[in-house]
């Protein structure tokens, strides 16, 4: 989206601190945080005695707490702004994470996986979205490509961490030890970041804002004006309901097709691995062609990857699916913000991006439990994976007629600019509600 031109050429330096800053959250608070999640469930579970699935719902609280907040994301944010949401999401992992360490009752878990989620929710792409759009006024796809890689890093790295330290020192430890790392980068992170350029902080001040609308009946009149928030919206429901579900599926599909048990998990987190490049990649695309091709980019991915799963009897096949099928997993962290900033204005943008990421979160719930589900009644995950790739490709149909070309997008953003007013000038009028 546009900058002022005005302040575009004084961010220049600061911006890479800002940009450092959005890089080391999602390492911390996503990879950190969320990515090691599913290796705590044997150790706790065996060392209580609870059932496996008792204990999983601390990880179902967590997610289902960052949907809520990234829900209420564009409330929260008129309020109280980028940097408190930021501190307040780090005193409540910290928190949550130090209870986890302690805990020895299911429901003091729950209440530790809701804090948890409670900084997830904060530390998710919304955060770092607004932010980039915030400080740069061109690559914004490519560098928000670059910070979410930091997930998928964080994720491969603390994943190996941990396996150890619970083997060797329990899961206490290891929760523990995540406090300690996440309240020692807490302090520096909400010194240094800023959520806005200070000229463009002027430039506000001296703008004339017309009264808000409430948050939510502000979001229900974009839903029934602007059809492309609506196929918007549903894009990122998709994504998140079909590409996570087909990988998590993943492991077992191959074990079903012949595929050694060990290789199986290997080429699973070799996705993850790959993803620091694919969202780089879908970023880049979005840059350099527009958000149409990102998008037909990540469903296109999605349907040859996943009929090559289907098929997939030989260790070659499956470093192909490794290739192509992260480029549509890459979708759930990168291209919904893409896909807003498209249709969205700068105001609403800011106001209402968690509304996409909250669709994803809530899209990637749904999808995982409907395919192991039909894998109970079929023996088998095919039929669903099929029925995804129809769902993706009448979905990427409907959506692409929605999405503003570079072009239509270069031609609005220039007729929005507003330039500063000069000194005796009458202050132009901005509205606060985005078009």
């Amino acid at each position: 989206m546009e900058m002022n031109p005005e302040v575009e050429e004084k961010t220049d330096k600061y911006s890479l601190v800002v940009l450092s800053c959005c890089f080391v959250l999602f390492f911390m608070m996503i990879g950190m945080v969320n990515s090691p999640s599913g290796l705590f469930i044997v150790p706790v579970s065996e060392h209580f005695g609870f059932s496996r699935s008792a204990f999983s719902l601390t990880i179902s609280l967590s997610t289902l707490t960052c949907m809520v907040i990234n829900l209420c994301y564009g409330k929260l944010y008129r309020y109280a702004g980028i940097k408190k949401m930021i501190s307040a999401g780090f005193i409540a992992v910290v928190v949550g994470f130090l209870i986890l360490s302690r805990a020895e009752s299911l429901p003091v878990f729950y209440l530790g996986g809701i804090l948890t989620g409670m900084g997830m929710g904060v530390g998710s792409s919304t955060t770092i979205s607004i932010l980039i759009n915030s400080w740069f006024s061109t690559r914004q796809g490519l560098l928000l490509g670059v910070c979410s890689a930091g997930s998928g890093l964080g994720g491969f790295l603390f994943s190996r961490i941990f396996v150890d330290i619970i083997e060797n020192q329990g899961y206490q430890q290891a929760y523990f030890l995540t406090a300690i790392c996440l309240a020692i980068i807490a302090i520096p992170l909400i010194v240094l970041i800023k959520e806005k350029p200070r000229e463009a902080i002027k430039l506000q001040k001296t703008t004339i804002q017309a009264p808000r609308m409430g948050y939510f009946a502000g979001f229900k009149k974009l839903l029934r004006e602007k059809s492309s928030v609506r196929w918007t919206l549903i894009a990122a429901f998709t994504f998140g309901l079909i590409a996570h579900a087909v990988l998590v599926a993943t492991p077992g599909h191959l074990q079903v097709n012949g595929l050694d048990p060990v290789f199986a998990g290997t080429i699973y987190g070799a996705v993850y691995f790959a993803l620091a490049g694919t969202k780089i990649l879908i970023g880049w695309v979005d840059d350099r062609f527009g958000t149409k091709a990102a998008a037909a980019a990540c469903l296109i991915s999605f349907a040859l990857g996943t009929l090559m799963l289907i098929f997939c009897k030989t260790t070659g096949m499956a470093w192909a699916f490794v290739a192509v099928f992260s480029i549509s997993v890459a979708s759930q962290a990168v291209l919904a913000p893409l896909l807003a900033k498209n249709v969205l204005g700068k105001k609403s943008y800011r106001e209402y991006l968690g509304m996409y990421v909250a669709a994803v979160t809530a899209g990637i719930s749904l999808g995982v439990p409907i395919i192991n589900v039909a894998y109970d009644i079929f023996g088998t995950y095919v039929p669903v994976m099929l029925i995804y790739i129809a769902i993706g490709i009448f979905v990427l149909i409907k959506l692409l007629p929605q999405l503003r070309s570079k072009a239509e997008l270069a031609a609005a953003n220039e007729e929005r600019a507003i330039p500063a007013p000069a000194q005796g000038e009458t202050t132009n009028k901005r509205v606060a509600f985005g078009k």
